[in-house]
């Protein structure tokens, strides 16, 4: 069951789903990801096979699945590079480094699904829609910062980043 899930989500060696844990009652399923390397190169300076420092606990919320709200538990390794000698946390593959969302729900927010979210993000308050996602607006929720607002000010960010304005 866990191969399903691994697949389901996109990953690949040497992350994989370990376990799941179903709350129906409280509308939630969390998958368990693993990193399963024993070594990895440094995410500071790339040098390859550095030891793994320690995991730290890390939690993100990804779309619904069905109507339960997903959520991706994991372990990141922290690599302790003998090169540059410094210990740096490796990227997940599924999120931006410091997001509370996945990139799949990021995606989804601001620009999946273009006419429905568009028409999502451009006409409706940000309150609908963290209603909508089953996410909050404004407060920590599974741990999490779930702001929606952090979501739209990134890509909000991006744009004007690429905007010439160089003619006015």
């Amino acid at each position: 069951m866990e191969t399903l899930y691994t697949q389901a989500l996109g990953l690949s060696a040497p992350w994989r789903v370990v376990s799941l844990d179903f709350r129906p009652a409280e509308g939630v399923i969390a998958f368990q990801i693993d990193n399963t390397a024993k070594r990895l190169a440094c995410p500071a300076c790339g040098a390859a096979d550095q030891p793994i420092h320690d995991r730290l606990p890390r939690t993100w919320r990804h779309l619904n699945f069905f109507q339960y709200q997903a959520v991706l538990q994991a372990s990141v390794p922290r690599v302790a590079c003998t090169v540059c000698e410094k210990t740096s946390q490796v990227e997940v593959p599924w999120a931006r480094e410091g997001a509370g969302f996945t990139q799949t729900l990021e995606a989804f927010i601001p620009w999946g699904l273009p006419l429905v979210v568009v028409a999502l993000c451009e006409q409706m308050p940000v309150l609908a829609v963290s209603q909508l996602l089953g996410v909050s607006d404004d407060r920590v929720h599974w741990g999490l910062p779930l702001v929606v607002w952090r979501v739209l000010d990134h890509y909000v960010t991006q744009a004007r980043a690429r905007e010439d304005y160089s003619a006015v």
